[in-house]
Order: C-alpha cells, then sequence, then structure tokens
C-alpha cells in the first residue's frame, strides 16, 4: 500500500505544481495597463503644465489630442426604432483648441472644487474634443439626424467626454453655436453657462457618491410638500398664499442648457430635489442677480433658504456665489480657430421650438 499512497502524493504535487506554474505564466491583466496608455502631460506647452498640475491636485488627465475610439468604451452602437446610432468625434481642430479646453478647467471649473468633494467622482481621463454628436438612422438615406453631445456622456464609465464645438453638419440645431453651448468670444453669459453646466455635472455626482450630505430634515423646516401649487403668473395668482415663490420654491436649472426652469409641475418637489435647485440657481446666479428677480422684501422665505444652502455648502469649501461670479479673467484668448460657416448663431433656430435645452 505504500508504494501506492507515495504514487498519489507524487501526482498531486505534480498537478499542484503544473497549476501554480500556469498561474504565473498567464497573470490576470493590470486593468489600469489597458485603460488608455496616453504619454501625459502631452505636450510641454504651458496648458500642458496646467493639465499635469490638475492631475496632481484632482487625478483626472485632461487629454486633447491622440484620441482613438478604442480609447472610449465600447458601446458606440445602439439600436432604437428598427433603426440605428452611433457616436462620433474628431480630436481638437488646432493647438489654440486644445489650449482653450485646459485654460478654461483651469481657471473656470477647478479652482471651485476641491479633492474631499471630488473623490471617487472623476474618472481616468478627461477627453476633450470637437463634433462629439450621435448620429441616428431611423430610415437609411431618407431620415436620418445628428444630435449634438455637449457634455458628458452617462453611458461612458472610464472617462468624460467634453465638447464645446461643432460643425453644422453635425449640429442639433441649425446653427453650431447653440447646439454645443459653446463658450463664445467676448460673451461673458456663455462663459458661466458653460461653468455652470460642468460643476453642476461634479456637484450632483458627489452628493451620489456621499462626499455632499444633503441636509433634509434642517432644510426642510418650513416647507409644505403635499399642498399643490399656484404656478400661473396674474396677478392674483402671486398674490395667492400658494404660489410657488411664496412658499420657497424657485425651480431650477436646466443642467442640459444652463437655462432658469420655473416649477414643471403643481405638485411640489421633495426635499431633496428642492435643495439641488437652490444650489443650481446658487450656482448659476449671484445675490445681486437673485434679488432683482425674487426680492428678498416680497419672498423672505425664499431668501432664507438661499442663505442656507450657500453657507452650507461653504462647509465642503465650495463657494456658490463665487461660481456664479467667475473668475475676474474670464475671457480666454486667442480664441480658437473655427472653420468657417455660412449658418447664424441665433438661438431661435430650434428644430424642436418649446422644448427647454
Amino acid at each position: 500500500m505504500k508504494p501506492i499512497y507515495n504514487v498519489w502524493i507524487l501526482l498531486f504535487c505534480l498537478t499542484f505544481s503544473s497549476c501554480y506554474d500556469e498561474d504565473i505564466i498567464e497573470p490576470t491583466p493590470d486593468p489600469l495597463a489597458l485603460a488608455g496608455g496616453f504619454e501625459f502631460p502631452q505636450g510641454d506647452n504651458p496648458w500642458d503644465n496646467d493639465a499635469m498640475e490638475i492631475y496632481k491636485n484632482f487625478g483626472v488627465k485632461l487629454i486633447y489630442k491622440n484620441i482613438t475610439e478604442k480609447d472610449l468604451n465600447k458601446n458606440w452602437t445602439n439600436g432604437g426604432l428598427g433603426g440605428s446610432s452611433s457616436k462620433t468625434f474628431e480630436n481638437c481642430l488646432n493647438d489654440e483648441m486644445g489650449a482653450f479646453y485646459i485654460t478654461f478647467m483651469k481657471s473656470h471649473v477647478f479652482p471651485y472644487l476641491n479633492r474631499e468633494v471630488t473623490d471617487r467622482v472623476f474618472p481616468m481621463y478627461w477627453y476633450f474634443v470637437y463634433n462629439y454628436s450621435v448620429f441616428t438612422s431611423i430610415i437609411p438615406g431618407i431620415l436620418e439626424y445628428y444630435v449634438a453631445l455637449s457634455e458628458h456622456d452617462e453611458s461612458q464609465t472610464d472617462c468624460w467626454i467634453t465638447c464645446f464645438w461643432g460643425d453644422a453638419a453635425h449640429s442639433t440645431y441649425e446653427a453650431p453655436i447653440p447646439a454645443w453651448r459653446s463658450p463664445i468670444a467676448n460673451d461673458q453669459d456663455s462663459y458661466a453657462i458653460r461653468r455652470f453646466k460642468i460643476i453642476d455635472e461634479v456637484i450632483r455626482t458627489a452628493i451620489t457618491r456621499g462626499n455632499i450630505i444633503i441636509p433634509e430634515d434642517e432644510f426642510d423646516a418650513g416647507f409644505d410638500h403635499s399642498t399643490p401649487l399656484v404656478r400661473d403668473e396674474a396677478i392674483e395668482s402671486k398674490a395667492d398664499p400658494n404660489y410657488y415663490l411664496k412658499r420657497g420654491y424657485p425651480g431650477y436649472i436646466n443642467s442640459l442648457s444652463g437655462k432658469y426652469s420655473e416649477p414643471n409641475s403643481n405638485n411640489p418637489p421633495t426635499a431633496k430635489e428642492t435643495f439641488i435647485g437652490y444650489l443650481q440657481i446658487a450656482m448659476r446666479f449671484t445675490k445681486e442677480k437673485r434679488e432683482t428677480m425674487w426680492p428678498s422684501a416680497t419672498y423672505p422665505f425664499l431668501s432664507t433658504k438661499f442663505d442656507f444652502v450657500t453657507n452650507y455648502l461653504k462647509k465642503y469649501n465650495i463657494d456658490l456665489e463665487a461660481i456664479a461670479q467667475g473668475p475676474e479673467d474670464w475671457d480666454i484668448k486667442p480664441y480658437p480657430e473655427l472653420p468657417e460657416t455660412d449658418e447664424g448663431d441665433d438661438d431661435d433656430d430650434d428644430p424642436w421650438p418649446g422644448w427647454d435645452w
């Protein structure tokens, strides 16, 4: 029996050794090694140094050139309504465009954030591109259209993609400027809209991650979330005690368009939704601007809640008033050279009038 016993031991050892050797030969791939492979920074220009500084402080790499389709997630095609859709993009058209992107992030976004709030918010890479859009074909050759994608695409999980500009052929609108909500030279509000859209995305993601806790109980004091609101703007309606502004429901900022919107229902929003609405409005409009929109003498409850929200965010070192004001030196030069287009940039060129984009 002993020789047979020894044979079994020998076979066991050989089998274990073989498995161990196979594990060494075929190691588990490092997911980080497969996630891009960009040389970073992407040059030795002043804006590349800025990108490196942002990476050191926030852990995200701002990429503006040498981006290929394989660097994005692989869910580029989706069926729908019997048709198909595909996303498209181009790299920055010139150095001025790349420099503008990085400078915008340096001046208009990251000064208002901190590492504690952005922990687990940013992906590894943040791509800045031109003409990022989705092409949808319902009936090939007959019913086909592009929709401009101007902000972060939620379907991308290991990267963010931001596009400031595109051409008319890839535009949601007849003109490209409103399609991508482009920052426009010498137009301060266009910069403010884009600044809001990006920081709003960061802050709301930070709330989702639990980095910012909404104080629903403390904030909710004095609200009535069950009685229907009066939203009509007639004089007699504004005198009604249930008029939405008297009840402390100012509305919100549309995250796609950066435009103010009144409450969209007679049913009051939840405490969380109301808090986020206050937060968004305080990021978009300065206290002085809000005073002209909603005088504190007329709407004292509204005013106290704005003070509560702005003071509460300071606990996280987030200054909503500073975000609304923006940097003193807000206009970035040189403005990128863009392809010429015969189309205007009138915001009225809306293929879906009445939609609040």
